[in-house]
């Protein structure tokens, strides 16, 4: 019974794809907020360039 019990994959296709769909949530959230804070950073600067021009 417990030969057969380790045997069966009935469920392996399921935690897999639910491990690969894990893995890309985690990219895509870490891209977005990665180009978020270049774009932040982005307009900030040049905010300090047109403060400092109009001065």
């Amino acid at each position: 019974m417990l030969k057969q019990f380790l045997s069966n994959e009935c469920g392996a296709t399921a935690i897999e794809y639910a491990l690969i769909a894990a893995m890309l949530s985690l990219a895509i959230i870490g891209g977005v907020s990665s180009t978020f804070n270049a774009i932040e950073h982005m307009f900030a600067d040049n905010e300090s360039h047109i403060s400092t021009a109009l001065n």
